[in-house]
């Protein structure tokens, strides 16, 4: 059965190799993507140079083929589109996959809001149309396991999640957009997945983006931050880009999944902070010094002082929720999924030195920025 597959976010990480994998694995599948742009031919412009980050051996000649680059916005009515393209869309999609989202920590709330939640209601008013029209089989929505906001210990899968503060409102809007979602659940067949920290394709070490884990490592890598300032046994969930797609292409085509959230994560297997610092030490020792010209120091004891300039100290309190809560993410539902496919999560330590590879390749991403 073929399917036609409408994308958001597909010039982000996930949503990219996510529209990637499909692709590779479903050759009867169609997509169609929505992109900003100022222009139709800005957005196809965008789209392709995101995929030839994340995958420079693609081929852009099945863009004509297989893929349709649509020129719209989700933050406005009916995503930017006319009462025809909307309905000729509503028409043809068998699939929504809703992976478009504002993840700046610090914006401000209105404007997380606007991507974050009205987008997709702006999305789900598609998924409604769809399933009144046409023939609508699957709505994922792509939410992030940390709409738990400052909730320590286990998180589980099926449980209402119900945190008393959030970190940010990132976290604020995408738990905002995931409760208005699950309200549509007894219409809709929708199935809400939740990556944690997202960081490079295990094999390549290619990203779009470098946060959260990567910030922290770059004011270490340059001398600015000299000690921990977090317990060095506090997990730090992190899962690389390829597997991340890999079992949300799996979970999405492969099984009945809707109706369910999925936790798409390390879980168990998240690597400590202070084994991810020493690692990432070694690392510089082995292959380069730091900015000083030698490989930095740092004190793991973790005895509560905070060094670093004011600026600095700054921008690490936008990473420190992530670093310093202990928590852990439950992902049964997702192990049951992925039994049979051959999906497993690689450990961190065989992946951890070509995400920093790629990482100094590209100078943090300057290299990226200044190509596009």
């Amino acid at each position: 059965m073929s399917n036609t597959v409408f994308i958001t976010g597909a010039t982000g990480n996930i949503g990219g190799k996510l529209l990637i994998t499909i692709l590779d694995k479903d050759p009867n599948t169609r997509i169609i993507a929505l992109i900003r742009g100022e222009s139709a031919a800005v957005a196809q412009n965008r789209f392709e140079q995101v995929l030839r980050v994340l995958s420079p051996e693609f081929d852009t000649a099945a863009i004509g083929s297989r893929i349709r680059v649509i020129c719209g916005d989700i933050t406005q009515y009916q995503l930017g589109l006319s009462d025809a393209a909307f309905d000729k869309l509503a028409s043809e999609v068998t699939h929504i996959i809703h992976s478009a989202a504002g993840i700046q920590f610090t914006l401000p709330l209105d404007c997380a809001r606007q991507v974050n939640f009205v987008g997709t209601i702006n999305v789900m008013s598609l998924a409604q149309r769809a399933a009144e029209v046409g023939q609508l089989r699957n709505v994922a929505y792509i939410s992030t396991a940390y709409v738990c906001g400052d909730r320590d210990g286990w998180i589980y899968e099926d449980e209402s999640v119900a945190p008393q503060r959030f970190s940010n409102t990132y976290e604020q809007t995408k738990f905002e957009a995931e409760q208005y979602v699950r309200t549509l659940m007894p219409a809709l067949p929708i199935t809400i997945l939740r990556p944690s920290i997202v960081v490079g394709d295990s094999q390549t070490g290619r990203t779009l983006t470098f946060n959260v884990l990567y910030s922290p490592l770059k004011f270490i890598y340059k001398g600015i931050i000299k000690a921990l300032t977090c317990d060095p046994a506090t997990p730090l969930d992190v899962v690389p880009l390829d597997y991340g797609a890999s079992a949300a292409h799996y979970i999405l085509f492969r099984t009945e999944p809707t109706g369910k959230t999925f936790h798409i994560v390390a879980g168990a297997a998240a690597p400590a902070v202070g084994s991810v610092v020493r690692h990432f030490l070694i690392y510089l020792g082995q292959n380069l010094t730091g900015m000083n010209g030698r490989v930095p120091s740092l004190d793991q004891s973790n005895d509560g002082r905070i060094t670093g300039n004011p600026r600095t100290l700054q921008l690490m309190a936008v990473f420190d929720p992530y670093l310093k809560v202990t928590r852990h993410f439950d992902n049964s539902n997702t192990l049951t999924a992925l039994q049979g496919s051959g999906i497993t999560l690689p450990p961190f330590t065989g992946y951890f030195d070509k995400l920093l590879d790629y990482c100094f390749a590209v100078n943090w991403g300057r290299t990226l920025r200044h190509a596009a």
